[in-house]
């Protein structure tokens, strides 16, 4: 058996399995920001349902003149809530992908160590 083509297609592959971890590093830090945003996304929810709760607050104190106001007042607080749970559903599957890419991360560092073992080996026969 040729040992030193074995060793060089086994760094070969040691190289593309490097290339795919750092993709899967880039995509995880991706992640991260996609989780800020999605922070800055609640934060501006959570501030829109208090401006619409103080809207609905002085619709009250104007009577039927704020009658109006109160509408929009409840559609505001509806678009709000819609917004908080469309977070919450994307807040899970980045938690998915997450998870994904922590397995991957483990599959590609253990499959690293595999074929730098193999390389190693061949080499000293």
């Amino acid at each position: 058996m040729n040992y030193e083509l074995l060793k060089a297609k086994m760094d070969k592959i040691s190289t593309s399995f490097s290339a795919s971890a750092n993709n899967v590093n880039e995509l995880s830090i991706s992640l991260e920001k996609i989780e800020k945003i999605i922070f800055m996304i609640r934060d501006i929810s959570t501030k829109t349902d208090l401006l619409s709760l103080n809207a609905s607050i002085e619709a009250v104190r104007a009577g039927q003149t704020g009658k109006g106001f109160a509408v929009v007042a409840d559609e505001v607080a509806r678009l709000a809530e819609k917004t908080q749970e469309s977070i919450s559903d994307i807040e899970s599957a980045v938690d998915s992908f997450k998870d994904g890419f922590e397995e991957l991360k483990s599959f590609f560092n253990s499959t690293k160590e595999i074929i730098k073992e193999i390389s190693e080996q061949s080499s000293a026969s």
